[in-house]
């Protein structure tokens, strides 16, 4: 049975122009008579892209707003006389950082994936040893995996594994892969970071034993702002990570996979090519 819900998605858009062809003396016609001519065209895309703007201005009004209107009523609440208590005031000013850093990071992210999508943001490709890489990112995360109570591992092959990538973005994705990863685990849970050849390429992979991405989430979960399965009470940033990880590996000539992994937990998946 057909979803009414689901129906219009699968519904294209068509724009119909109608236009009266009067009867004018001297101008050729089939029939001797007033006419018109109904002009269609489909403009499902076009109609797509401007949904998808619409809310892309939206969500980022509304990611703005949060931390902007926090900062007011930090502000408001000082002015009316929690300054004078050292400790609230501290307290207040401590939030307040945390807002400012968190409105930074947003329009950061918002600029660079602005700057990806348009072409101008220019990748520093240089040959890089992909050990190095993860092993650069197991040692950031690795204080906060110890806090939840997650065990990071990183596996190499034997072999020198060396790529061709603008290191410090391609270390930007597998930041935003595991930070993502360790969000959704659980205390005794393991995050796997794993770099292996295959052919004149190198694969790449982050892999954690959550709960794993509903098959329903994985077309939209590079989508900007979105955030599946909101009611998880783990803390959720903006919504941008992995749709700049997105172009960012697209930039490099590769994509990205999302697997679910046996027993629970899912992987994400890109490779580079190998440097000669």
């Amino acid at each position: 049975m057909t979803d009414p819900e689901r129906q219009p998605d699968r519904l294209g858009v068509l724009r119909a122009i109608l236009k009266r062809i009067p009867n004018e003396p001297g101008v050729y016609r089939f029939l001797d008579a007033e006419g018109a001519v109904l002009l269609l065209s489909d403009v499902t895309e076009q109609k797509r892209l401007e949904d998808a703007q619409r809310r892309f201005v939206a969500n980022a009004s509304h990611e703005m707003r949060t931390p902007i209107a926090a900062l007011k009523g930090l502000l408001e609440l000082l002015e009316d006389g929690a300054k004078n208590d050292p400790e609230v005031r501290d307290d207040f000013v401590r939030t307040m950082q945390l807002e400012v850093d968190r409105l930074g990071r947003l329009v950061t992210d918002l600029l660079t994936l602005a700057q990806l999508e348009a072409g101008s943001f220019m990748l520093d490709v240089q040959p890089d040893s992909a050990e190095s890489m993860l092993r650069t990112v197991a040692g950031v995360m690795r204080a906060l995996a110890e806090r939840a109570g997650v065990e990071l591992q990183v596996a190499v092959p034997d072999e020198d594994v060396d790529v061709l990538a603008d290191r410090d973005r391609i270390v930007q994705v597998l930041l935003g892969f595991v930070d993502n990863a360790l969000k959704h685990s659980r205390s005794g849970d393991v995050v796997r970071l794993e770099a292996r050849r295959r052919g004149q390429r190198a694969m790449f992979s982050v892999a954690d034993s959550g709960p794993g991405v509903d098959a329903e989430d994985v077309p939209r979960i590079f989508d900007r702002f979105y955030r599946a399965d909101e009611a998880r009470s783990a803390p959720r940033g903006a919504g941008l990570g992995l749709a700049i990880a997105k172009e960012i590996v697209e930039a490099h000539g590769s994509v990205i996979a999302v697997e679910q992994t046996p027993g629970g937990g899912a992987t994400f998946t890109f490779d580079l090519p190998m440097a000669s």
